[in-house]
């Protein structure tokens, strides 16, 4: 991990700002090849798209490998150790994960092979997900907050104590909402890495 990486220009690309998305994407590839990496692994489904897609449209192609972590840690959930989490949870998969990676399997798979977890589905899922409303740093309007309330309310009609996301803009945008909508029922919004880790035992929620 070094402290040199800069934002990865997400936001800046997709609000028309592509010559400073390319100033970022620059200084993170120059960084990256004077450390001599081979794979770059990552946990925000934002920073993953730009360095798989965006950056080779901005720069060329990258000389390393990009991996997203739920990919890497479902190829070897055999060497995680035995989990627990005895909750029952509900999956809300991140729109640069599902509809353009279709990365949705490997969290499922993850969250399955933890011992006393209940699953369920929300009634939109996979590349059918609803957006948690607002990607971009830019706005929070009435029309936000509608799908971000809909979407905990999708969480909620599960049944699910905890909802799980794999974004740490969905994490905050629907924490957020929760907060401030009128919710009847309170749900644990929680990241799947804080759930895994949690599951291995140590944390609130594992056994």
């Amino acid at each position: 991990v070094s402290e040199e990486e800069v934002c990865c220009g997400h936001d800046a690309y997709w609000t028309g700002e592509t010559e400073l998305a390319k100033e970022f994407a620059q200084r993170n590839i120059r960084l990256l090849k004077r450390l001599g990496v081979k794979r770059v692994i990552f946990s925000c489904p934002e920073c993953y798209y730009m360095f798989k897609y965006i950056y080779p449209e901005l720069l060329g192609k990258v000389n390393f490998e990009v991996v997203h972590i739920l990919s890497l840690l479902s190829d070897n959930s055999d060497r995680l150790g035995r989990r627990s989490y005895n909750k029952k949870v509900t999956y809300h998969d991140p729109c640069r994960l599902a509809r353009y990676d279709s990365i949705i399997e490997q969290p499922r798979s993850l969250l399955s092979s933890i011992d006393s977890i209940t699953f369920d589905e929300m009634e939109r899922s996979g590349t059918e997900t609803l957006c948690c409303g607002s990607s971009n740093w830019v706005s929070c309007s009435r029309v936000n907050k509608k799908i971000q309330i809909e979407r905990l309310e999708e969480a909620i009609a599960t049944g699910a104590e905890v909802l799980v996301t794999s974004c740490p803009k969905c994490n905050i945008h629907l924490r957020c909402a929760l907060h401030d909508g009128d919710i009847e029922r309170d749900i644990e919004i929680k990241d799947i890495l804080t759930l895994l880790r949690e599951s291995l035992g140590g944390g609130r929620g594992g056994t």
